[in-house]
């Protein structure tokens, strides 16, 4: 069951020609829940992490790098990422982690747009 058809050659990034290629991506909805699935499971991990390292910064262990923070995040994390600022008062202050959350949350929202429009 076909919901929604997105055709590249329709947005002018394919030729244009008869017995050219044409990419068609069709979402289903096993599809959209493919999804949905995704960007709770990769925010909630965001989410775990940011508590997980906010615990080891008060007991002064070894921590969570924040690159890896930061890869999560662009992986479609920063809902999860910014909820775990405020939800464990952490990394709140520095100015990099507002930054890249709010990015990659901009360009997810684009991305989720453009596919499903």
């Amino acid at each position: 069951m076909i919901d929604e058809f997105l055709v590249l050659n329709d947005l002018g990034f394919l030729p244009n020609s008869n017995n050219d290629f044409m990419v068609v991506v069709m979402f289903t909805n096993n599809g959209l829940k493919a999804v949905l699935a995704y960007y709770i499971f990769i925010n909630v991990l965001l989410f775990v992490l940011m508590g997980i390292d906010k615990l080891k910064a008060k007991k002064r262990k070894w921590r969570i790098p924040e690159s890896a923070l930061f890869t999560i995040a662009i992986l479609g994390g920063a809902i999860g990422g910014f909820a775990g600022m405020f939800v464990f008062r952490h990394k709140s202050r520095k100015l990099s982690f507002k930054v890249i959350y709010a990015i990659s949350l901009f360009l997810h929202i684009l991305l989720l747009f453009f596919i499903f429009n």
